[in-house]
């Protein structure tokens, strides 16, 4: 045997009886591939220099058996979609092709599959077949992340050094619409959040009683003179029942009944 090619010698003696010559089968062992044939070997059935025909499988390639017949060109299996053998070449078994970055082995380990949202996998994980979780309160952006600088602070949480390693929630009365360490945006004026923290949505900032929302403006604004709001809430403000009125004060919360004072007697 020399390299990767393993020989089948079958000796037989020459017609002027003074030597031996071999012919060798030439057959591609694991971890190679190339052209199989028969070669003839020097006298005493030594083989003589490095003339094998099989090469070690090259990156990204594995060959778990050795090659069969004459004259048959033994192939190299390209690894599953999405996994290489990194730096190894000469692989001889399948499990030895790794799943690419941002990729972890299927269920049934046959094949690989993207990492979810809100987990990555990197080079430095090559030993670790599962995709790693972002820290708490971050996500990705995408299926497929590669590394934990792919993991950003969820909506309603902020990151007060700019890394998803410490993503705290939104206060009250403030709301973060978008995935990033961005901080978050205070709510517009005159209203709450009702003491909620994590907030996603400008939505979720309630105009104080007596105010309603301004669809044009997207403000808070007070009701007008003779309207009333209760609660909290982005609804319209009501209009005072008869007999009733907010004595020309703005951003009433109920209205006032109207009494009507009979004359002095003279």
């Amino acid at each position: 045997q020399s390299g990767f090619s393993t020989y089948h010698r079958v000796n037989r003696e020459c017609s002027n009886g003074n030597y031996y010559q071999s012919k060798c089968d030439v057959v591609c062992g694991e971890g190679s591939e190339g052209k199989q044939s028969q070669l003839t070997c020097g006298r005493n059935a030594q083989w003589i220099g490095d003339v094998s025909p099989c090469r070690k499988c090259g990156i990204g390639k594995y060959s778990d058996s050795d090659g069969g017949g004459d004259d048959d060109a033994h192939k190299c299996v390209e690894c599953p979609l999405h996994s290489s053998t990194n730096t190894l070449t000469g692989a001889t078994r399948k499990d030895q092709c790794v799943c690419d970055e941002g990729y972890e082995r299927s269920q049934q380990q046959s094949f690989c599959t993207p990492c979810g949202i809100g987990y990555f996998r990197s080079q430095q994980q090559t030993n670790d077949l599962k995709c790693q979780k972002c820290p708490p309160n971050s996500i990705t952006r995408a299926i497929g992340s590669k590394s934990l600088s792919d993991c950003e602070c969820d909506l309603g949480y902020f990151s007060a050094d700019g890394t998803s390693h410490n993503c705290q929630k939104c206060g009250a009365d403030t709301f973060k619409p978008q995935i990033g360490s961005q901080n978050c945006r205070q709510c517009r004026e005159h209203s709450t959040t009702q003491g909620h923290e994590g907030s996603t949505s400008h939505n979720h900032c309630l105009c104080f009683a007596g105010y309603f929302l301004n669809n044009i403006s997207s403000m808070c604004e007070a009701c007008p003179e003779d309207h009333f709001k209760e609660g909290k809430g982005n609804g319209a403000c009501e209009l005072c029942p008869k007999n009733h009125t907010t004595r020309g004060h703005i951003g009433a919360v109920r209205c006032i009944s109207i009494v009507t004072i009979p004359p002095s007697p003279i």
